[in-house]
């Protein structure tokens, strides 16, 4: 059986972003790559790159920032509930199948933002905290596998 294979998408390209990569391709039990978010910074390219990739089967979820419209040098015009929104939206018409989605932010802008817009809740499969300094990601792992 072959890993599960997911895109991250993050508008800042630092050191978190790496850990985060390499935090979960270490376990051997997970495929993430990085998501090329500079050639697709408008909503409609984004869009339509994913439902793309979605339907070419290149990747089994997604594990996206919640601030893409944050510092970064990728950022966007839009945060990740919008662009999320909009994937479950037409998964919902069957125009792409469904995925797992994980929301992987800070915990100051998950309480900053997501916390407050309960709406947002019921997008995402799991939430993923990118603040803990010495994160297990087989057990981050294996609670997305569960939560999706």
């Amino acid at each position: 059986m072959s890993k599960p294979r997911y895109l991250y998408i993050d508008d800042e390209n630092g050191s978190s972003e790496i850990s985060t990569l390499n935090g979960f391709n270490d376990t051997k039990i997970v495929e993430v790559a990085r998501f090329n978010l500079s050639a697709f910074r408008d909503f409609g390219s984004l869009k339509k790159e994913l439902e793309r990739a979605c339907n070419s089967n290149e990747f089994d979820g997604l594990i996206i920032d919640l601030r893409l419209d944050g510092a970064g040098e990728d950022r966007t015009e839009f945060n990740a509930t919008a662009i999320t929104s909009e994937l479950r939206s037409i998964s919902a018409r069957g125009d792409i199948r469904s995925f797992p989605i994980v929301l992987c932010s800070t915990e100051e802008k998950i309480k900053q933002t997501y916390d407050s817009d309960r709406t947002s809740h019921d997008l995402f499969d799991y939430k993923l905290s990118k603040s803990n300094p010495e994160p297990d990601w087989i057990k981050n792992f294996n609670q997305i596998k569960i939560a999706c």
